[in-house]
């Protein structure tokens, strides 16, 4: 994972987990927010849309676009038991 940096909020308790990621590559810097939420009255579509809309309320993206990120990628995992769905969304330097 050579020009790839990666951190974790190891503060949060078990059930709430976040993630982002750095790729420093001088020509396409790009970065990855995740942020996982246990769904627990089994509804993954709900989860996902959750934990991609604390991503967007709680500016996750905001340390990524001061280092200069030209697109970040954002995911919305959920999981349930021994199930588990995937949302993502990605926002170019020049959106909103």
């Amino acid at each position: 994972m050579k020009n790839t940096a990666v951190w974790f909020n190891s503060r949060l308790p078990p059930e709430r987990f976040s993630c982002y990621s750095v790729s420093k590559r001088i020509n396409n810097p790009a970065g990855v927010l995740i942020e996982l939420k246990y769904a627990g009255d089994g509804d993954l579509g709900k989860g996902c849309a959750d934990a991609l809309a604390q991503i967007r309320q709680k500016n996750y993206d905001a340390a990524l676009r001061k280092d200069g990120m030209e697109k970040i990628f954002r995911y919305g995992i959920a999981f349930y038991k021994k199930n588990c769905k995937v949302r993502s969304e990605r926002r170019m330097l020049y959106e909103p």
